[in-house]
């Protein structure tokens, strides 16, 4: 069973999700939800570290942005 997480702003997220894309290698975001709808993101690799929360429709904007390669920087 999974520890619920409390954030820094004292939203409670119960459970955190992982990509099925996810290999395992501890480089992956995970998503969480919170009971008023907010979304935490948070890196696999520090599960009791901070998280970014983002309100839903700001993280459907991003998730849009990231599919349409909104982010994709040259090197």
């Amino acid at each position: 069973m999974t520890t619920p997480y409390t954030s820094a702003s004292g939203r409670v997220y119960q459970s955190f999700t992982k990509s099925g894309r996810s290999t395992g290698g501890g480089n992956c975001v995970e998503v969480g939800t919170a009971s008023d709808g907010t979304i935490a993101l948070r890196n696999s690799r520090y599960p009791t570290g901070p998280v970014i929360e983002l309100e839903p429709d700001v993280f459907r904007q991003l998730v849009t942005d990231i599919k349409e390669g909104a982010f994709n920087f040259s090197r």
